[in-house]
């Protein structure tokens, strides 16, 4: 797509690579792509709703207990 298109071409990955493991985005991925980024625990955190949150007509919705 890059190369055909002249477009950028980003990658996003939910995990960055652990010592010793394969990389995050695969070699091959990065080879096609223009950049990455990486959402770390902390973006995904802060992305969360309130709990509880209400709903316009006042309803509230709870997380399950199990959720983290």
């Amino acid at each position: 797509m890059t190369q055909e298109v002249g477009k950028e071409v980003g990658l996003i990955a939910l995990c960055r690579q652990r010592h010793g493991g394969p990389p995050i985005p695969s070699p091959s991925l990065r080879a096609v792509g223009s950049f990455v980024l990486y959402v770390d625990d902390h973006h995904l955190a802060a992305a969360q709703f309130p709990d509880p949150m209400v709903r316009a007509k006042g309803n509230p919705v709870i997380k399950p207990a199990g959720w983290v």
